[in-house]
């Protein structure tokens, strides 16, 4: 799923959700309230098993999911149609329904509740009569009374209880157990997240119900100890959707009556706990009928026969493949189940003819590469005629494009490893479906770094890449790659620096739009030389400040915030200017792009018209149907003469400049650019050199002279640029570049 910059915070009322009064200062005439806007649109949540989830766009009604590559094996991810969201590593499993709790795993329900990556994981656990209770691995107690207790893990901690669980697996495996059949934890028969549910399972009760008999049968013709079965409504998903926890042979649960799918999996494994095979069984289309007697739906994962294989041109090993079942009921609703891994660990699937009830859209995504990674394959498959049996793919040539990746690097960080991403995304589903943007540990690169990619387009072609130095990433837009085409892509060339950008395609926040007497003013805090790069999650999210003026009269200011909401702004156009700063913070020891200063200034009045945002992109201050209108914010779009580690060497330096407009599929102020001028400090700010810039139309060539005197240091850059309508950008970068030491 593309990653995108989305705010944490949905609608016109964001400082009554808050609780932040009106600041100090504020236009005595206008009654306005501010808000920040919070500093990443992303949020990472720590599972229990320690890994990790990041969340894009929580609270903005279309949030999207990455999962990170799990350390002991695949993972499997459901969306629910009430859009609650589980993530469930492999090796926890053999222990859900038994001893760990499917809340554990509600993703959704961690993001809403600020339950991120830097926060506890609060757990409630409970313990057999007589038993004395004892922290299992991991798990700190905050409160014991009697057989039950609270307590947390945290992302470190989170490591602790993960191998705990792959050495007891392991050691099942290797008795001759099956997996989970003996106690994770002695004593311990619950753990569940100590937190209430966000988005419940449903059933609509004013619909007769009626009962449905759920039969479970394991890999080797058993009655299973446990199975999680997603059951789903497909004349209308608001009817019913929910989780039946098989415990035996059978459960039973009430559902109005009518046609429905199921989804479940499994996982097997080796005495050393390392996951071999994963299991997925979905029931296209079965009944629940309006009966005296249970209708009955057997989940049987011997059927689970069909290995999913796929077969480049060029030799390549798997490291990445996902299964991915788009399941739509009559209405036009859905669901998403998907299974991925980040090895060679075959996944296997059960055949399934094509939905009957609303539609099945299933996806197989494949990435591979040699041992010496000189190439990657990244390609999709997909079918709207059910899961055949036959689940060897072949990749052709003449569906393949070429992209070169250039992974630019800070010097700072010579070997710094750095991952690329790559999803495609199938116009076919909901845009934040698109299938997972993954990414692989052999994906990791070493920096700088060029990487061939080779991508399918059997399944349209449309693909979005995404880049992740440690502490942050960058994301780009998906665009059509054409079979046969070789493309260029650039990854953190600099100057890395706040600012919008030039946006295609469905699923962005429009952080600097009006909408009625609602004002946000903002921009993402990252963005390099390609006009639809910005900032993905971070890890460490830079400091930040954001003042905000309208007619000279300060508004807002606040501390951790990319940007501002006004809403009561009164009528009348108005000049509103926003500062952004900010900086990295100091303990991660990048060297460019350490801090910058962003001054944007636009003119607004409520009810404008004339740029309204694209339809499928979401608004940060809309409220109903209020139209919602881009503001002409500047933007600016850098290309330095760099090598590959932003590093200069020379005598003349020259840089290309586009100033533009932030737009969403070419919607956006047309406002001729009317100047631009450019300055270079060798002083840390103490003086400027102007530099020589010709052009015109937003569209220039700069250059300037690098002196002798300054080898070795890195250099500030700062750009001034205006349009016809007094729309202007001020922008600052510290250590912009890197100069080459002297020889």
């Amino acid at each position: 799923m593309p990653r995108r910059w989305r705010t944490l915070l949905a609608g016109g009322t964001v400082a009554a959700l808050l609780g932040l009064p009106a600041p100090a200062g504020a236009a005595p005439t206008a009654p306005m309230t501010a808000a920040a806007l919070p500093t990443t649109g992303s949020t990472t949540v720590t599972l229990p098993t320690g890994d990790h989830v990041t969340v894009d766009g929580a609270g903005s009604g279309t949030p999207t999911y990455t999962v990170e590559p799990s350390r002991y094996g695949g993972v499997h991810s459901l969306q629910t149609a009430a859009g609650d969201h589980y993530v469930v590593p492999a090796v926890a499993s053999p222990y859900l329904g038994r001893q760990l709790d499917l809340s554990l795993f509600d993703v959704t329900t961690m993001a809403a509740r600020g339950i991120d990556d830097g926060a506890r994981i609060p757990v409630r656990l409970s313990f057999a009569d007589g038993v004395t209770p004892t922290a299992p691995a991991g798990v700190t107690f905050t409160a014991v009374h009697g057989t039950s207790a609270h307590g947390y893990l945290t992302a470190k901690s989170a490591s602790a209880f993960a191998a705990a669980a792959r050495h007891r697996i392991g050691a099942d495996v290797a008795a001759g157990r099956a997996p989970g059949s003996t106690p994770l934890f002695p004593g311990l028969t619950r753990m569940s997240l100590d937190a209430p549910s966000v988005t419940p399972d449903t059933v609509t009760p004013h619909y007769p119900l009626h009962t449905l008999q759920v039969n479970g049968i394991d890999s080797d013709g058993n009655a299973p100890d446990y199975l999680p079965v997603f059951i789903t409504n497909t004349d209308s998903m608001a009817r019913a959707d929910v989780v039946v926890e098989l415990q035996g042979s059978s459960e039973r649960v009430m559902l109005p009556a009518g046609h429905y799918t199921a989804e479940s999996f499994s996982d097997e494994f080796d005495a050393q706990g390392n996951q071999t095979k994963n299991l997925t069984v979905v029931i296209n289309d079965f009944t629940v009928a309006a009966s005296t007697t249970p209708s009955q739906v057997t989940v049987d994962l011997r059927t689970a026969t069909s290995p999913v294989t796929v077969h480049s041109p060029k030799p390549a090993d798997q490291d990445v493949l996902l299964v991915t079942y788009y399941r739509f009921d009559a209405t036009g609703a859905g669901i998403a189940f998907q299974n991925s891994q980040w090895s060679d660990t075959p996944i296997y699937v059960n055949p399934q003819p094509a939905a009957t009830t609303g539609r099945l859209h299933y996806v197989v995504q494949w990435s591979g590469s040699p041992a010496d990674h000189a190439y990657r394959y990244d390609v999709a498959f997909a079918s709207d005629d059910g899961v055949a049996a036959d689940q060897s793919h072949q990749v052709r040539p003449d569906q393949l494009a070429t992209v070169h990746h250039h992974l630019y690097a800070d010097p700072g960080f010579p070997g710094e490893r750095a991952t690329l991403l790559s999803g495609p995304t199938d116009a076919q589903v909901a845009p934040e479906w698109g299938a997972a943007n993954q990414s692989s540990p052999a994906y990791s690169y070493s920096l700088p770094a060029d990487v061939t990619q080779y991508v399918g387009t059997a399944d349209g072609g449309q693909w979005s890449f995404g880049y992740g130095p440690p502490w942050t990433g960058l994301s780009g837009d998906a665009h059509t790659y054409r079979a046969g085409h070789d493309y260029s892509l650039n990854w953190g060339r600099g100057p890395v620096a706040a600012g919008l950008g030039q946006y295609t395609g469905a699923q962005h926040v429009c952080y600097s739009c009006g909408a009625g007497d609602a004002l946000s003013l903002g921009m993402p805090a990252q963005h390099d030389s390609v006009p639809d790069h910005t900032s993905g999650s971070f890890r460490n999210p830079p400091d930040a400040h954001f003042t905000l003026y309208r007619n000279g009269t300060k508004v807002a200011d606040q501390d951790g915030a990319l940007g501002a909401t006004l809403t009561g702004v009164p009528d009348g156009s108005a000049t509103y200017r926003g500062v952004l700063d900010t900086s990295l913070p100091s303990d991660i020891g990048y060297t460019l792009s350490t801090a910058t200063h962003t001054e944007v200034t636009v003119r607004y009045a409520p009810g404008a018209t004339g740029h309204p945002l694209s339809a499928g992109n979401y608004c940060a201050v809309q409220d109903g149907d209020t139209p919602c209108q881009v503001l002409p914010v500047l933007t600016l779009n850098y290309r330095l003469a760099v090598d590959r580690s932003n590093t200069s060497s020379a005598a003349i330096q020259t840089m290309r400049l586009r100033v533009g407009h932030v737009s969403y599929d070419g919607v956006g102020s047309s406002s001729p650019i009317t100047s631009a001028t450019v300055a270079v400090s060798f002083d840390h700010g103490a003086s400027w050199r102007p530099a020589a810039v010709v052009g015109a139309a937003g569209r220039y060539a700069v250059a300037w002279h690098n002196p002798a005197g300054a080898a070795g240091t890195a250099p500030m850059l700062r750009v001034r640029a205006a349009d016809a309508n007094g729309d202007a950008i001020d922008q600052t970068v510290t250590a912009a570049y890197q100069l080459a030491a002297a020889q």
